[in-house]
């Protein structure tokens, strides 16, 4: 066998496939202790809102792209993927006063506490705030490229 070359390369895609399935397989605890951490019910009310907007956005693509006819219902639809985003970043501002709240309550009925614990209060009430901007940003995203590059479809 000569050094330095691979005769069978079917090791490398293995690899290749493991390491992904690890990502993969890594990814989805993060997203779910992410999720859990960031608390479960308000965390999954904006998951909701997230999965409205991504729902009417691919039905407004598909009546524009098809050709179908377009009314008023449509654009109230349209109106929609905006507001819906902005009440999932209103909820997760609204998540992370309650969790500071909470806290606060916390650190007052416990008389010495550490200032580390406190930090990663602070950084846990966060989570809710940051994935509501993200759904807001993806819906504005969604809702401008639909507007820009589907608006000949609807006239």
């Amino acid at each position: 066998m000569v050094q330095g070359i691979n005769f069978f390369p079917a090791k490398t895609y293995i690899n290749i496939a493991c390491n992904s399935f690890i990502i993969h397989f890594k990814t989805k605890k993060i997203m779910r202790e992410f999720l859990f951490t960031g608390g479960i019910n308000g965390m999954s009310l904006i998951l909701v809102l997230g999965l409205a907007v991504l729902i009417i956005s691919i039905t407004e693509i598909i009546r524009r792209v098809s050709g179908l006819s377009y009314s008023i219902r449509d654009r109230k639809l349209m109106l929609s993927i905006p507001l819906l985003g902005g009440i999932a970043l209103l909820f997760g501002m609204f998540y992370q006063v309650l969790g500071l709240y909470q806290a606060y309550q916390a650190i007052k009925a416990a008389a010495d506490i550490s200032p580390m614990i406190v930090m990663g209060g602070v950084f846990v009430s966060f989570y809710s705030t940051l994935f509501g901007l993200g759904v807001c940003l993806f819906s504005l995203i969604l809702w401008y490229a639909i507007k820009v590059f589907w608006m000949e479809k609807a006239d």
